[in-house]
């Protein structure tokens, strides 16, 4: 196992709230996590807030650091809204740090929406600005955004993993946490991940799960149900932010994961890793990973959709109602 792959183990476990961080570790990155708290600080004071005249700006992002199915239903609210006849387009600010990069969500939802409706930018203020100019009614549903204090929400929405919530509850680097709970009282509305139900003070409360709905070869690009796996040998290959929920799905299904390797959220993969993937018969990966993966043979894709209805599709809807000009 390479260093980085344990590095990020060892940190999932404790911040998820798996294990506990040892004596030690806390005194170390507790300083870390307290100068996080104040470059949030900073930034917010130091920000200034933009509000559109034209345009309505709703944020879908999670307070948590990855893996909640923040951009899975960014594009799922898009596609809803489009079908309703909205004016209304994807936007994700772009970034790369220590050669990660986000771009892998961004041809996700390229995939999803097709390109006319997707931007992706590098100043979500500027960008934001030049289309309120053009006083042209529109929504733009920003991925990513709850912590963004430089712009205005008409809604703001924190999506988490119900199985998860909010792990040890402690600030990055301590814990997941990339704001303070106590920031949680900014959103309109919370998403879960997931069918576990939760009650905030004040907040409304939908769940999304994730079913699973096709099985993609990517080097043919053929279909398959989902039970194609079900009693199936496979290598599981996941570098998203919560790899855990990938492995619980592919469980579910039937599938038996013989070696389980996961790496860092938008993680490149080395030509060293690929070979290792190679020998195996059948290797199993998220959608998200598939646009950072060559289309070999043996690697296939699970794709999975997300399903709110009844209730809290009303509500959802009923939300969005009240921002349309």
């Amino acid at each position: 196992m390479s260093f980085m792959r344990k590095i990020y183990i060892f940190w999932m476990e404790r911040a998820f709230g798996m294990k506990e961080w040892n004596f030690l570790f806390k005194i170390i990155l507790y300083p870390f996590s307290a100068l996080y708290i104040i470059g949030g600080w900073m930034r917010k004071l130091f920000s200034k807030k933009f509000h559109p005249k034209h345009i309505k700006i709703i944020s879908v992002g999670s307070p948590f650091a990855g893996g909640t199915g923040k951009t899975l239903f960014a594009i799922f609210l898009t596609e809803e809204l489009l079908k309703k006849g909205y004016n209304v387009y994807y936007l994700q600010r772009a970034y790369s740090f220590l050669g990660f990069k986000n771009d892998d969500e961004f041809f996700e939802a390229v995939d999803a929406l097709g390109g006319e409706r997707v931007r992706r930018i590098k100043s979500l203020k500027k960008f934001l600005r030049e289309e309120d100019r053009k006083g042209i009614p529109a929504i733009f549903i920003i991925d990513d955004g709850f912590t963004n204090p430089g712009l205005h929400k008409d809604l703001n929405i924190a999506v988490f993993d119900s199985q998860i919530l909010f792990g040890n509850k402690k600030v990055l680097p301590l814990g997941p946490m990339r704001v303070p709970l106590k920031k949680l009282k900014e959103a309109d509305l919370i998403v879960l991940k997931g069918e576990k139900r939760y009650e905030f003070e004040g907040i409304r409360t939908i769940n999304m799960p994730l079913l699973p709905q096709t099985i993609i070869e990517l080097k043919t690009g053929k279909t398959y149900p989902p039970d194609f796996i079900n009693g199936k040998d496979v290598m599981v290959l996941c570098g998203t932010g919560n790899p855990f929920s990938f492995i619980n799905t592919i469980s579910s299904l039937g599938a038996n994961p013989k070696e389980v390797l996961i790496f860092p959220d938008h993680y490149r993969y080395s030509e060293k890793e690929l070979l290792k993937v190679i020998e195996k018969e059948m290797v199993l990966t998220t959608i998200k990973d598939s646009k950072r993966l060559p289309p070999l043979p043996n690697l296939f894709a699970l794709k999975v959709q997300p399903c709110i209805k009844g209730e809290n599709f009303k509500l959802l809807m009923a939300l969005i109602s009240k921002l349309w000009f």
